[in-house]
């Protein structure tokens, strides 16, 4: 699946992205006064952009991740830009945007193995959100006891110009 969205070129993760921005903003509970935790893509994911009042991003700390409001990145876990800044208590997230490498009709995904975010979403309240590229939907996922299911994914479609 990585390979995949390695072979799009920088114009088609802008479209998809486009459209998984413009699918977000279309639900109905979303507002600009949300406070999101987002993500920094890598890989060619879904790179959502938000302009949101209230934006925090995942820094990894040992084996779990914790939301940050950013002052400033570094690079950090994995190669990947974390933030540095305040920590989020995750009651006051609204939702949470969560990248994944594939995923199935009944929103369970997989990600890149390490559970992270399932650790992290195992008792979070709020709503949580994968994006995704409508190549990586797959038919089933057996999904293990301690995987988190998604509230809902959203599948970025290409628009072609006429």
């Amino acid at each position: 699946m990585i390979n995949k969205r390695l072979e799009l070129s920088n114009d088609d993760v802008i479209a998809y992205s486009n459209d998984v921005i413009n699918k977000i903003k279309s639900l109905s509970f979303y507002n600009e006064d949300l406070t999101v935790g987002l993500y920094m893509p890598i890989r060619n994911e879904i790179n959502v952009v938000l302009n949101n009042k209230n934006i925090c991003y995942p820094k990894v700390i040992g084996d779990y991740i914790k939301f940050f409001y950013p002052d400033s990145f570094d690079y950090g876990s994995f190669n990947v830009l974390e933030p540095n800044g305040v920590e989020v208590d995750k009651n006051d997230i609204d939702l949470i945007i969560v990248p994944l490498l594939y995923f199935d009709k009944d929103n369970n995904r997989v990600g890149y193995g390490k559970g992270y975010y399932d650790r992290y979403l195992k008792d979070y309240k709020g709503i949580t959100v994968g994006v995704a590229y409508d190549f990586q939907e797959i038919d089933k996922i057996d999904a293990k006891p301690t995987d988190v299911r998604l509230n809902y994914i959203i599948k970025g479609e290409k628009r072609w110009k006429q």
